[in-house]
């Protein structure tokens, strides 16, 4: 280094680079007191000058002293001329942050977290409940919406609840289970549940869909248990094995535990898993309990309603073919007894008018 750098001003970027280093140099290693340089420095009676000076060490305000009628320096006399005013570091500014001590810039706020002063070492966090988006924010955090949630203080962002929970509440650390018997398909839900559907149960809380009853059972909105599916009217069974269904001839109105029961008479049932029983039709009848049909009339008897236990005998004047109503004998026939099932031509001779 030319000596004119240790005597005058620099007039190059090179000589004032070298100077700064030796300068630096030489506080750190020959006055460990910053205050014990600068006293050195100002009590001197040199010519000083001063500038703002960027380095990788930093960003400097220098005064150089100059000793114009000093010929010879050795190094710790130069560098003792130099007085180091102040470290110009310029504090962080609001939404960001700088935990050491180090030429390193600040850094903005990561999300979740936000700064609203200036010159600080940390972010503040938000809480549990709350959130922020982006990076470098100076606050304030945002409570979550409904049907989101966040546990945790200083994340970026909400979570949202599953399903089978729900959360109607803006601002929350968790979210609320669907209480049993009640379901939720989607996600991210502010409620209410919706009831399990009739035919269906649930037991558990905080499930996203309810289960389908088992063949032949139903149940009623709402149900919690599998003990809510009973069986279907026209099957019978005790709700824990399966539901079989009536036998012809039986019937079940309700639902439930109860026992199929069987046609009384009059009554008839052709078919299985039956909720009801028919009415024995006219020109049928049945008197037994448990009948699958009802047996139709014989020729000369008739069953002129529904609900016969027994046909009746056609009257005299009458007759009746096989399950079919009684008919008076026409011109020319008769017929003189009870449960006739054909009239008699008149003899030759005789003759009857029509009923």
């Amino acid at each position: 280094m030319s000596a004119c750098c240790y005597k005058t001003v620099c007039a190059t970027q090179a000589c004032l680079d070298h100077q700064v280093d030796r300068a630096l140099d030489a506080f750190s290693t020959h006055y460990v007191d910053p205050s014990l340089a600068a006293r050195f420095a100002h009590s001197s009676t040199h010519t000083s000058t001063a500038s703002e000076y960027k380095t990788s060490r930093g960003v400097f305000h220098l005064v150089i002293d100059f000793a114009d009628s000093v010929t010879n320096y050795t190094d710790s006399e130069f560098f003792a001329r130099w007085s180091i005013d102040a470290l110009q570091c310029t504090v962080c500014s609001i939404s960001k942050y700088k935990t050491n001590v180090s030429n390193e810039n600040c850094e903005n706020c990561p999300p979740g977290k936000f700064q609203a002063k200036t010159g600080q070492s940390t972010c503040n966090k938000c809480a549990p409940g709350k959130f922020i988006h982006t990076p470098g924010s100076t606050g304030p955090c945002t409570c979550c919406v409904s049907g989101k949630y966040l546990l945790l203080a200083g994340v970026g962002d909400c979570i949202d609840c599953l399903e089978g929970k729900y959360q109607a509440k803006t601002g929350q650390t968790s979210c609320d289970d669907c209480a049993a018997g009640t379901f939720m398909r989607v996600q991210a839900s502010e409620g209410p549940c919706i009831g399990c559907e009739a035919g269906k149960y649930l037991l558990v809380t905080g499930v996203g869909d309810c289960i389908s009853c088992r063949n032949n059972t139903y149940s009623e909105e709402g149900s919690t248990a599998v003990s809510g599916c009973t069986c279907n009217s026209g099957y019978s069974g005790d709700n824990s094995d399966e539901c079989l269904p009536c036998h012809s001839g039986k019937y079940k109105t309700s639902m439930g535990l109860a026992p199929c029961m069987f046609c009384d008479v009059s009554t008839y049932n052709p078919d299985t898993g039956s909720s009801v029983r028919q009415t024995c039709e006219p020109g049928t009848a049945t008197a037994e309990n448990g009948s699958k049909t009802c047996t139709l009339c014989l020729a000369g008897t008739y069953s002129s309603r529904d609900g016969m236990t027994a046909c009746e005998l056609c009257h005299c004047g009458h007759y009746s073919l096989h399950g079919g109503p009684c008919i008076g004998c026409s011109a020319g026939t008769f017929s003189t007894l009870e449960g006739s099932s054909f009239c008699t031509l008149c003899a030759v001779g005789r003759y009857r008018a029509g009923p």
